[in-house]
């Protein structure tokens, strides 16, 4: 039954479950033709790719190298409505792996993600798992979560991101989705110094703290948020075109 397919598949995801692979190797050689392990990923990805909240099904799901796996120093970048806000365009990418993050000219590009009741639990397994791996440069899950938190600080920021199709939200709340990211990081060590995203990061600071992009945050911030504030600067241009034409007339006036 499809439950129990569902079931098994959450099960074998948690990590006090997890095996060494070197053990599903030895138990894989007892049922098929020895040494074809190739076969036994590939079974294994058939199995848990409704698992995946998102494209990546194919033998490379980990994101393209660009350079921004190299150690660097980078720091957070703004949530979805401040880089809104500063120009940033986010749009939806298709047919790319979930961590294809891409960041160009000013824009954006991110894959999918479905939020579903079974997607807290796939991360917060792999990100144990990536935890205690011995290899500090497997982090590429706790480094797209680390990523998306940054986007997500708030609900409005969900909704945002649901609009753009980015975030196919199955669960129907957005407070319950900011919630997930806000918290699941918690207690985790990471992202490293050679966090897979540093130079997408570094690349949207520096478009955000040109002086022009700032002069756009404060005015959408400050006098664009709402249909209210557009209208009554509308209003205040207006009065002022008026009182100038006024001024004009009374300066030069028609003979």
């Amino acid at each position: 039954m499809d439950w129990i397919v569902s079931s098994l598949q959450r099960d074998l995801m948690l990590f006090e479950n997890q095996l060494p692979f070197f053990m599903l190797r030895k138990l894989f050689d007892m049922i098929e033709v020895p040494n074809q392990h190739n076969r036994l990923i590939y079974l294994a990805l058939c199995f848990f790719r409704d698992l995946l909240p998102g494209p990546g099904y194919r033998e490379r799901i980990v994101p393209n190298g660009d350079g921004s796996n190299k150690k660097g120093n980078w720091r957070f970048i703004p949530n979805t409505i401040e880089l809104q806000e500063a120009g940033v365009q986010l749009v939806k990418i298709e047919g790319a792996s979930l961590f294809d993050i891409k960041f160009e000219y000013g824009v954006m590009k991110i894959p999918p993600l479905t939020i579903e009741d079974r997607t807290e639990s796939f991360f917060r397994n792999l990100i144990a798992y990536e935890q205690y791996c011995p290899d500090n440069l497997l982090t590429y899950i706790t480094d797209y979560v680390g990523f998306m938190d940054c986007l997500i600080y708030s609900p409005k920021d969900v909704e945002i991101l649901s609009r753009r199709g980015i975030i196919d939200n199955w669960l129907g709340d957005d407070e319950v989705v900011s919630t997930i990211f806000n918290k699941i990081s918690d207690a985790v060590t990471g992202p490293t110094s050679y966090f897979q995203y540093a130079d997408i990061v570094n690349r949207v600071n520096i478009h955000c703290g040109k002086r022009r992009n700032q002069w756009m945050a404060k005015l959408n911030r400050n006098y664009l948020n709402s249909p209210w504030a557009f209208i009554s600067i509308l209003a205040a241009l207006a009065l002022l075109l008026l009182t100038f034409t006024q001024t004009v007339f009374t300066v030069f006036p028609r003979k």
